[in-house]
């Protein structure tokens, strides 16, 4: 039996779990139904044929050794078929993936071919190079313009400082402006009190008198 063979269950129209007694049953029905001594002339070789069908298909399924090996091929008919179609949907989608791949590139060629892009893009760029730069000197040069102190690059802790201090910084976001502004504010409070600290320990050491003191208690009270 080749990859192609014959379903005699599907001829006998019975299930491949059915016992004999069912096949033996379904197999007389069947002989009867198409026996040719009971059906038109016209239709006595379809008859045939499909009693010729019929008794070939007992004579597998009603011995239990030949079913047995029928099964065994039945299912691995199943499997190269299974397998077939898995390959063939497998196919058909990297023939429907390929076909938009290239109607995405027709697209965007505008119905060029790959060569002829090529050269049009080649051809783009000889104009561009020939046609538009007509006088080299045309060129602006920006070689003497100021660098802007806030562009990408290198820099040291003090430029770093410097930068985020400046009023004129430019700000990413709001948000990025509030923080800025608060952390401005912080670091200038910070700066404020630690004057302040130093300033009054100045006065304790030549005076003698502890300045701090005086003043936890001006505020405690």
């Amino acid at each position: 039996m080749g990859v192609n063979m014959k379903n005699y269950y599907e001829i006998l129209e019975v299930n491949n779990k059915a016992s004999l007694d069912t096949i033996k049953k379904v197999f007389k029905m069947q002989i009867k139904q198409y026996h040719p001594d009971i059906v038109s002339q016209e239709n006595k070789e379809i008859a045939e044929e499909k009693v010729k069908e019929l008794n070939e298909a007992f004579d597998v399924l009603s011995d239990e050794e030949k079913r047995k090996e029928y099964d065994k091929l039945l299912e691995n008919e199943s499997s190269v078929n299974e397998r077939e179609q898995f390959l063939l949907e497998q196919i058909e989608e990297l023939k429907n993936k390929l076909f938009e791949k290239e109607q995405i590139i027709e697209h965007f060629l505008g119905g060029m071919d790959l060569s002829e892009y090529e050269n049009s893009i080649a051809n783009n760029h000889e104009k561009f190079k020939y046609d538009d730069i007509k006088n080299y000197d045309d060129i602006e040069d920006n070689s003497n313009q100021p660098v802007d102190n806030y562009s990408e690059g290198p820099k040291n802790l003090f430029e770093k400082i410097r930068d985020f201090y400046n009023p004129n910084r430019p700000a990413k976001s709001l948000i990025d402006g509030y923080i800025h502004k608060f952390l401005v504010i912080l670091t200038k409070l910070v700066v404020v009190i630690v004057a302040c600290i130093c300033f009054f320990g100045l006065i304790s050491i030549f005076t003698g008198t502890n300045v701090f003191k005086i003043i936890f208690k001006v505020f405690v009270r």
